[in-house]
Order: structure tokens, then sequence, then C-alpha cells
């Protein structure tokens, strides 16, 4: 397993991923309207795992009909922010890395944001097959992922907008060639074509791209 290394302390994330990465906030706001729309409201049971500061949980509740939801990240100073910030009963919190999830048809829909990047292949497999198996019949899996470009020039393209992007947040250059510095370093970025073939390997039925930006993808996929 690779040595993970997150961008932000969890004192600074949310501020940080905000000047970091484009329509962050948007990206959480999406994925609600998919769940609403694809359960027509109705209760559902979520796991969210790498939670980080529990804005999915927040935005979840505040936008879809949750029963219950549990929430799972591999950092215990994650999980502390998230717990102060999210007051709600019915939400846990378990510190618990993606590749030990061992849930057998029990959710309605799993989101897994920014967390697949920082796998090797054999990890990614294992980890998406584990959220194959914790989803009920007909459950909705989201990820939301950085993804590679398919050849250097695109690659060298999207990396300078994404910096241009940074900048214009009021990074200085040097805070946005250090997180730049960190494409195939610190995490380890796969091609879209490469994310959907891994999805439907592990049984997924349907799926297909719901949102694409700069360098990050949200993937929509049904079991």
């Amino acid at each position: 397993m690779r040595n993970r290394k997150a961008a932000f302390s969890a004192e600074n994330y949310d501020k940080d991923i905000l000047s970091t990465i484009p329509y962050y906030d948007e990206v959480y706001n999406q994925i609600a309207d998919v769940v609403s729309v694809a359960f027509l409201n109705k209760a559902v049971s979520w796991l969210d795992i790498g939670c980080g500061t529990g804005k999915m949980a927040k935005v979840a509740f505040e936008q879809c009909n949750v029963e219950k939801m549990i929430c799972t990240d591999n950092s215990f100073a994650m999980l502390e922010v998230a717990r102060q910030k999210i007051g709600f009963s019915s939400v846990e919190f378990l510190n618990l890395p993606i590749e030990e999830i061992n849930y057998d048809s029990q959710f309605d829909v799993i989101t897994s944001i920014l967390v697949n990047h920082y796998m090797t292949y054999e990890e990614r497999m294992i980890a998406v097959r584990n959220c194959y198996h914790a989803l009920k019949e007909k459950g909705t899996f989201i990820t939301f992922e950085n993804f590679a470009p398919c050849d250097e020039a695109m690659k060298n393209l999207y990396l300078k907008r994404w910096k241009k992007y940074q900048y214009r947040k009021r990074k200085s250059i040097k805070e946005c060639e250090k997180h730049l510095s960190r494409y195939n370093t610190e995490y380890f970025p796969i091609t879209i074509q490469e994310q959907i073939r891994i999805l439907k390997d592990c049984g997924f039925m349907s799926v297909e791209i719901f949102w694409c930006s700069y360098m990050q993808v949200g993937i929509l996929a049904r079991k």
C-alpha cells in the first residue's frame, strides 16, 4: 500500500480545497441532485468513504432524504473535524480505509470523493469491489476523482490550466507549483477510460460520466 500523503491538514482543509479544486462546492450539489432524482426523494442509507471534514454528510442531509449515514476516513484528525461539524444522530463515524470496507448489500448510495487516486491499480480493484458488495441491488455508487489525460501534450495543457485556476484563487506561484508537483508523486491518477473499465470489471451494470472539469471527473455507477 502506498503511503498516502494528504494535500492539506484537517484544520485548513475546507479553506484550502476551495482554492485548489475548481467547482468543489458544486460537485456536492450535483451529487445530491443525482441521489434525490434517482431515488425519488425516498429515504436512503448512505455510505460516504473518505469523508474528510464531513462535507458530503452536511450537503446530503440538507438536500436529500437520508435515513442513516456512515462516514469513514483513515484520518483521525479529519473524522474529529467532521464529528464537530455534523450534529445529526443518524450519522456514524468510523476510522476505516476503503480497502477494509466489509458490508454486504446494506446501502442505497455510496460516495467516494478524492480517495482512489492515492491507490495502486490492485488497491483500486479491491476498493471498488468492496463498494459493489456493500450496495443493495440497484444501488448507486458515485466517485469523484482526479484523472490522468490520455497523452503527455494534454496532460501539460491541463496542468497549466489548473495552475492558472489556483493562481486566480490567490495562491502564490510557488504554492501552485508545489501542489501540481504532487501529480504521479503523491497521488496517482489514471485515465477516465481506465476508471470506467475498473467499475465495469467489478460488476457495475451501468457506468456514466456525470461531471468533468479541469482534471477532475465524476462517475456514476449502478449495481
